[in-house]
């Protein structure tokens, strides 16, 4: 047991080791990246809203969120500003949102051009974030316009690796 203990400390330390290198703390703009994204979608909250005829029904948790996938391309402007252009799959009931009849998981997608802006710069370990666009929907063969509008927390791992929670 200790033999492995030492032998998992040892990685941790030749690991961090490689994250040392950089010490160049000067600002620089966020290179061409590419993201894969995962999605939890709330549809039901909004379609709520707007229909006030019925008892409000509020998505609680997960389990009641469609999911999807996204996969996106960011490249910073500015040390403090990127563009993002994202491309995504959304798999839910969109007829039976509307009280149609029908329970049949749909592919919708989406296409959404965003800016964001960082109120520190891209090279620290974790930036705050505001996000603005606009974007257009598929869903159940329709199209849609919507704002992207949200907020998000950057972790910079290396300045080339980076994890994004984000909620709009």
């Amino acid at each position: 047991m200790k033999q492995k203990l030492t032998l998992v400390l040892a990685m941790f330390l030749f690991a961090s080791g490689a994250f040392a290198q950089i010490n160049d703390d000067s600002p620089k703009k966020k290179p061409d990246l590419i993201g894969i994204h995962f999605n939890a979608v709330d549809f039901i909250t909004p379609v709520q809203w707007k229909n006030k005829s019925t008892t409000p029904q509020y998505t609680v948790g997960l389990g009641d969120m469609d999911f999807g996938l996204s996969v996106s391309y960011w490249k910073g402007l500015t040390t403090k500003i990127d563009l993002s252009v994202k491309g995504s799959m959304i798999f839910a009931n969109y007829a039976g949102m509307r009280n149609e009849a029908t329970v049949k998981t749909e592919l919708g997608l989406e296409l959404e051009p965003t800016l964001n802006f960082r109120p520190i710069n891209d090279n620290a370990l974790i930036a705050p974030f505001l996000t603005g666009g606009i974007g257009i929907g598929m869903y159940t063969g329709e199209f849609g316009v919507y704002a992207p509008a949200g907020v998000g927390i950057q972790v910079n791992f290396n300045s080339v690796t980076y994890l994004m929670l984000q909620a709009q």
